[in-house]
């Protein structure tokens, strides 16, 4: 029986390029909205902050689902 890892592997070389570039697309999205998240921790804007961890783990989420 294979690891749940090997599996994801394969799961990878099985995507097409769209979803291949979909996936790194909101990578580099989620590293900017990290980016955003921690500058604004030293601001105190908590409304703002909530709003940016819900779109982290909204793309987070949408990869977990891509990847499968």
């Amino acid at each position: 029986m294979k690891r749940k890892g090997e599996l994801k592997k394969m799961a990878v070389k099985l995507m097409s390029q769209d979803t291949k570039d979909h996936i790194k697309n909101l990578e580099r999205e989620k590293i900017l909205l990290e980016d955003r998240l921690e500058h604004l921790s030293y601001t105190g804007n908590m409304v703002k902050m909530v709003e940016i961890e819900n779109e982290i783990f909204e793309i987070e989420d949408t990869i977990k689902k891509l990847i499968g």
